[in-house]
């Protein structure tokens, strides 16, 4: 673990990324960044791969033991491997982002299986 200070410099606080790092992350000097406070956590990203989610949402996952961090960077990781958009598409189907979602993480209730193998009791389409 890196163990960082936070400094004055001028009317603020910094703190000085190691080139280590900086290397690791593939980050360079004048990129710009974006930064974010989650759960007291403060969490920094190349402006390009930020995602933002809704507090109400991220708090329906983390209550249900999902690092949501974590669960992002490995969908958006795996997805952006092999996923190219246009302005115009939606950044991600479902699908596309079900993809980087690890199996044994998604385990379904024994209702969830009942209700996906129901046979259609009305005008459903398939």
């Amino acid at each position: 673990m890196l163990t960082l200070q936070i400094k004055r410099w001028g009317n603020s606080a910094a703190i000085r990324i190691p080139n280590s790092v900086l290397q690791q992350l593939a980050w360079s000097e004048g990129e710009t960044l974006q930064a974010q406070v989650i759960d007291r956590k403060f969490i920094i990203n190349k402006a390009s791969s930020s995602v933002e989610i809704e507090n109400e949402l991220y708090q329906k996952i983390a209550d249900a033991g999902v690092d949501v961090g974590e669960l992002v960077n490995r969908v958006l990781t795996n997805a952006a491997r092999t996923i190219e958009t246009t302005k115009d598409e939606p950044a991600f189907t479902l699908e596309q982002l079900m993809k980087g979602y690890p199996d044994e993480i998604a385990e379904l209730s024994d209702e969830d299986k009942s209700w996906l193998n129901m046979k259609p009791v009305g005008k459903e389409s398939l």
